[in-house]
């Protein structure tokens, strides 16, 4: 009767210690999507758009009539500063977007973040590079999205990261 009762707890031990191990990781990941993507997802508006050239850019030129014109604009949200905690979520779900398909990622100290460009309504707009990789000159065409153009560095990533809650 005792073996079965000790049996009952290990068993009950066991069980607890994987519950717990099993969220490990489930923390601060989230949903990482391109430009394009969050645009079509309508998780951004034209003005973030605006606003997150212009951070990146210092200006905002649109395509109208089929020529790339630059326009008068003031941002309209104030681009806060990217802290530790942000930094570490950011580069956490970086790494597990990349980790399967990108074999030269090892760590999440391999991922350098070159720009942050704010928060808009819950998402989070950072560009980022991979350790050891050579940071590239400009890409051409332009990434447009609806009618902003943006310019990338080959080997940079500028993605739209939405956090699990």
């Amino acid at each position: 009767m005792k073996a079965k009762r000790f049996l009952a707890m290990l068993l009950s031990i066991c069980l607890a210690v994987l519950t717990l191990f099993s969220f490990v990781g489930c923390g601060n990941e989230g949903t990482m999507v391109t430009l394009s993507k969050a645009y079509s997802l309508q998780w951004l508006t034209r003005e973030d758009f605006m606003n997150i050239s212009y951070y990146r850019h210092g200006s905002v030129w649109i395509y109208q009539n089929g020529k790339k014109q630059e326009i008068d604009f003031q941002p309209t949200v104030e681009k806060s500063e990217m802290n530790e905690r942000l930094e570490r979520q950011s580069k956490r779900a970086i790494y597990e977007e990349h980790r399967e398909y990108q074999s030269h990622i090892d760590e999440v100290s391999d991922i350098i973040i070159t720009g942050y460009f704010g928060v808009y309504n819950g998402n989070y707009v950072v560009e980022y590079r991979f350790q050891g990789i050579d940071e590239g000159e400009e890409a051409k065409p332009d990434i447009i999205i609806g009618d902003i153009p943006f310019l990338y560095r080959n080997s940079h990533f500028l993605r739209v990261i939405q956090f699990n809650k």
